[in-house]
């Protein structure tokens, strides 16, 4: 089994709620991790905490050369790559049929095309190093019939489950991995009001229990991918 503490890991998406985390978990573990995200003041706040073993990088996944530059600078800070976790989501809630041009374009430049990029960057050194590469999903993406409120944001998780998938049959020397995330407490807050609404119809129908996780509990998860002798492809974390 690899240990922890021989693994350097880029999190991208780490600035807040479950990416922050699983940077601050893995490093509390000893891995050695570059935290990416756009709020660069939270990141360096959580590198405060490690300052011997993380670096922070400013990152927007929306942008192409962002995409690019983050996995370099992980690359030069940690002196290698092992390991990259994508656990940026981006949300937007409402009706599909109110839905504009900008909503779409924000959820899946986010949440695939962002991914996309970021693992192509990495492709080179996480084959080099039989590394893994771990993408963070909903368990919304697998419920029929879906949830209302959320339409972009499921076909987006949809998207990037395939596309995963696609990764791992062309690339098969590193080792893909989605994790579904059920309701967690830091991933409701600071969401738009629009959000509590729709979610008093999940209630309704049963989607969700009312239980909510700890951001610990999907860090766990990644730790444990991350050390696995065993390739672990899909896990779905949900409340009992």
């Amino acid at each position: 089994m690899t240990k922890i503490d021989d693994r350097r890991v880029l999190v991208v998406g780490a600035s807040r709620g479950i990416g922050q985390a699983i940077a601050e978990y893995l490093a509390r573990a000893g891995a050695r991790v570059a935290l990416a995200g756009r709020n660069t003041e939270a990141l360096v706040e959580s590198v405060r905490e490690f300052p011997e073993t993380t670096i922070a990088i400013g990152c927007d996944v929306r942008d192409a050369d962002d995409c690019a530059a983050v996995v370099s600078r992980a690359v030069h800070g940690l002196g290698g790559l092992d390991a990259v976790v994508y656990a940026v989501g981006a949300i937007q809630f409402g009706e599909m049929a109110d839905a504009s041009v900008e909503d779409w374009h924000a959820v899946f430049d986010t949440n695939v095309i962002g991914a996309a990029l970021v693992t192509q960057a990495a492709l080179p050194y996480l084959t080099a190093n039989t590394g893994n590469a771990i993408y963070l999903s909903s368990d919304s993406a697998s419920y029929s019939p879906p949830w209302i409120g959320i339409g972009p944001y499921i076909c987006s998780k949809v998207a990037l489950e395939r596309m995963v998938q696609c990764w791992q049959h062309e690339q098969p020397d590193v080792a893909f991995s989605t994790i579904a995330i059920g309701p967690t407490t830091s991933s409701v807050r600071g969401r738009q009001p629009e959000g509590a609404r729709f979610g008093a119809a999940w209630l309704e129908k049963g989607q969700m229990n009312g239980r909510q996780l700890d951001p610990s509990e999907h860090a766990a998860m990644v730790a444990h991918v991350l050390t696995s002798p065993a390739r672990i492809s899909t896990a779905t974390i949900v409340p009992r």
